[in-house]
């Protein structure tokens, strides 16, 4: 928006830095059904919608594989649970973008005949050495597995957040670092846009300045900033 006035405004505590968040790394907690609430979804751009990076949905929470070990033979029962015949290719390297989260699988091989890709050996759910820059993906053939009924997402695209940034317009606050106040903005497929300020909590605020390293938010008079 070229209006400051409707422009969301976030003023982060300047009075220390924390440090960033890291990955979470402790196992989660076992299931003694593994197959139970399994999902899985294809993500990432570019891409056509029967492939991509592939995501499975574990424990409440979406997380990706690695690409340690993969083969087509796992690419090939991925692809049938998204309901499609099978495979034609797979990726690695996180060819369709780095996944956020959990990476739930590792070193997984599979023979080919398993239903499930939890019945194929692992390194165990969250066990893993790998960072997303190794998140793997499939191709699938373009072809529906007859009378398949879809319980699991596919998805056309994943609107992933890659970085925020508080734009200062002000001069006091372009002399100053580091810049903690200013109008949000979000990087997403590398332009930076504006976030609307409707339904905006001190909350939101707090979660956004977390994200910047700030420990807490402040309150901002609007007037002033128009």
């Amino acid at each position: 928006m070229s209006d400051l006035s409707a422009s969301l405004w976030v003023l982060c505590t300047l009075s220390a830095i924390v440090p960033g968040w890291t990955q979470q790394t402790t196992p989660p907690t076992s299931h003694s059904n593994p197959n139970s609430g399994l999902k899985f979804r294809l993500a990432g751009f570019p891409r056509k919608h029967n492939e991509g990076r592939i995501e499975v949905f574990y424990n409440q929470e979406w997380g990706t594989i690695c690409d340690d070990d993969f083969t087509m033979e796992n690419a090939h029962i991925l692809c049938r649970h998204l309901g499609f015949t099978e495979a034609t290719g797979w990726t690695h390297s996180a060819k369709y973008g780095k996944g956020i989260g959990r990476i739930w699988l590792d070193n997984v091989i599979c023979s080919g005949s398993e239903k499930s890709i939890a019945d194929c050996t692992s390194r165990g759910w969250g066990s893993t050495d790998c960072t997303h820059e190794e998140d793997a993906g499939v191709i699938c053939k373009d072809e529906r597995i007859p009378g398949y009924v879809e319980p699991n997402t596919i998805e056309t695209e994943q609107r992933q957040l890659e970085e925020v940034r508080l734009r200062p317009v002000i001069t006091s606050a372009k002399n100053r670092l580091p810049i903690h106040e200013g109008i949000l903005e979000i990087k997403y497929r590398d332009t930076w846009e504006q976030v609307c300020d409707v339904g905006w909590t001190p909350a939101n605020s707090l979660v956004v300045c977390g994200m910047l390293g700030f420990p807490s938010e402040k309150k901002f008079n609007k007037n002033f900033y128009k």
